[in-house]
């Protein structure tokens, strides 16, 4: 029964097994073919670090983010977006090491000049409204279907 287990495991790992490996019998294992997406949509995956540490003390809230995605994000990216919750670390202006919850913004949406500034709009927002120093913005090209 093991054994089969353990067939049954190899087998459906197979797809993300490195050439080189080998089974439970030393056989070597190749790893199934990837198969090429369908052409998709040339898009833009844009993600923002938010940090929720205040500078002066305490943190921004559950219900100041809820408000502040409600507000300022969601009005500007309507067809869709995610949050998750994220830590991360940072070296501050001041030359401390800050380590800090956040919030992870994920936008998928087609390159524009009319994005761009709802994007800056966003972080312009959240800069002021929670006094941050800054908001990562990172950006890369994303092929997406639907």
């Amino acid at each position: 029964m093991r054994r089969r287990a353990r067939l049954a495991a190899a087998v459906l790992l197979l797809p993300v097994l490195a050439l080189g490996c080998k089974d439970d019998r030393g056989r070597e294992v190749q790893p199934a073919p990837v198969q090429a997406p369908a052409a998709g949509k040339a898009w833009v995956r844009t993600e923002c670090y938010f940090g929720l540490n205040v500078p002066a003390g305490g943190r921004v809230s559950d219900a100041d983010w809820q408000g502040f995605l409600d507000a300022e994000i969601t009005p500007r990216f309507r067809d869709g977006l995610t949050v998750l919750d994220a830590y991360g670390q940072y070296l501050a202006q001041d030359g401390r090491l800050a380590r800090e919850p956040s919030k992870l913004l994920i936008l998928f949406h087609p390159p524009s000049a009319e994005a761009d500034a709802r994007l800056r709009a966003i972080v312009d927002a959240y800069k002021r409204r929670f006094r941050q120093e800054s908001v990562l913005v990172a950006r890369m090209p994303a092929e997406v279907r639907f």
